[in-house]
């Protein structure tokens, strides 16, 4: 291998939703990633050979790349413009209806739409189709909410330019407001009431499966464990104790975010959330509150919903 120019860490990554469920489509919507991103490398299947011989160092690998699988890790800020990452959310199995004001995206088990996705480097094209998701949103006081999609598919082609060849054109990733949690005191309710947090994070606990098939078709979410996260400090006002754990009562939540002007542009609400952990770690002096809550659906898909205004 003789010495040549480098290449430069640049990429792009396209989503596209699939008209048919695991064949592929070019996609033509970049997502707003964060810079740094890795580079997709497919997960294939190998097999070890090892046959009875006079002379060691006889084992063989053999390599089966016919089912490869292509796992995607995309993270970035949650932007205040929903529609950069509704096929993102749509392939994490949630659907999205009209409401006042905005559209709300709530997980329906009978969500089955794939997406073909993209990553167009200096170099390098590689594509992956019947992908489904999983995701994970922060919110954290004095950082901009961020959400984090963990997706799964199958790997279809990975493209490299010839030497003589200029390089490829990566599309531009979509500019966009960031949202944040507010210095307000009436705007994050708990059962109604006011509440004050650190820290929020939701995860949709997504278990994705991938087709090993003679004719593979697309990945499917197997189920969902729903949970959220808060931190937040001790207080008169909060009364946050070991008996919920004990008890089993039931919260309702209502986790609003901001742009920079201070216009809502999103809001998590879970209806039906239960302790399933408790933890009370020191902080500065203080006392802190560090819970896990199951969410728990009331009456079908609702264990929890995205509003987007």
């Amino acid at each position: 291998m003789g010495a040549g120019k480098y290449i430069a860490d640049r990429s792009a990554v396209l989503i596209g939703l699939e008209t048919v469920p695991g064949t592929y489509e070019e996609p033509t919507t970049a997502l707003p990633i964060e810079k740094g991103s890795d580079m997709w490398v497919p997960e294939f299947d190998k097999t070890d050979f090892d046959p009875e011989s006079g002379h060691h160092g006889s084992k063989e690998t053999t390599i089966i790349t016919e089912f490869a699988t292509m796992p995607v890790k995309a993270t970035m800020k949650l932007p205040s413009d929903h529609t950069l990452i509704a096929a993102a959310l749509t392939a994490c199995g949630m659907n999205s209806t009209a409401i006042t004001g905005g559209v709300s995206y709530s997980y329906t088990t009978a969500n089955k739409k794939t997406v073909s996705m993209m990553q167009v480097a200096e170099r390098e094209t590689t594509r992956a189709y019947g992908v489904r998701g999983d995701f994970t949103l922060t919110c954290e006081v004095g950082k901009p909410a961020e959400i984090n999609f963990d997706f799964k598919g199958m790997f279809k082609e990975q493209v490299r330019v010839a030497a003589a060849d200029a390089d490829n054109t990566i599309p531009d990733t979509p500019a966009f407001d960031q949202v944040f949690m507010t210095k307000n005191c009436t705007a994050y309710l708990v059962n109604g009431n006011q509440a004050h947090f650190t820290k929020v994070e939701l995860k949709l606990g997504a278990d994705i499966g991938t087709a090993k098939d003679t004719c593979p078709g697309e990945s499917w979410t197997k189920d969902i464990k729903p949970e959220m996260s808060v931190s937040m400090m001790d207080s008169i006002d909060n009364e946050q104790s070991f008996a919920d754990l004990q008890n089993g009562t039931e919260f309702n939540f209502i986790i609003p975010l901001f742009d920079a002007t201070g216009t809502k542009k999103w809001e998590i609400v879970a209806p039906k959330c239960v302790v399933i952990e408790h933890k009370k770690p020191k902080d500065e002096g203080r006392i802190a509150l560090e819970r896990t809550f199951e969410l728990r659906k009331v009456n079908g898909d609702d264990n929890f919903e995205l509003r987007a205004y």
